[in-house]
């Protein structure tokens, strides 16, 4: 005998299927903890590098804390206007970003302070 609750199928639309699946998710957060691991490996170099930054660029240990001021305040400002472009791209896409935008900056670093031997600067 039927009690009279036997309901038909749900109205509305059905959900769709989420678009992320979990092993995307666990390689998006293991991209996000090497690129994290880099930048605190690369902010911990810094004071190990320091003798030699010194004695190249001929700066004393202030002038090496002005410095490291001023890098320390790149990422005081860098982080969070990362975190708003990232919001706003998705993960995936603002990460994938970022490490190409780093990789091009990291280029011309290194175009402009590498000089052969003897090359003249003219």
């Amino acid at each position: 005998m039927s009690s009279g609750s036997d309901a038909g199928p749900p109205a509305g639309p059905l959900p769709s299927p989420s678009p992320y699946t979990r092993s995307g998710g666990w390689a998006v957060a293991v991209a996000a903890t090497l690129g994290m691991s880099v930048s605190y490996i690369d902010r911990q170099t810094l004071a190990a590098i320091a003798p030699a930054v010194r004695a190249a660029l001929t700066i004393d240990h202030t002038q090496f804390g002005w410095l490291l001021s001023a890098f320390s305040m790149a990422y005081l400002v860098g982080a969070p206007t990362a975190g708003v472009v990232v919001d706003r791209l998705g993960a995936r896409r603002g990460f994938a970003i970022a490490v190409a935008r780093l990789r091009a900056l990291a280029g011309d670093a290194r175009r402009v302070a590498w000089r052969p031997c003897g090359s003249s600067t003219r």
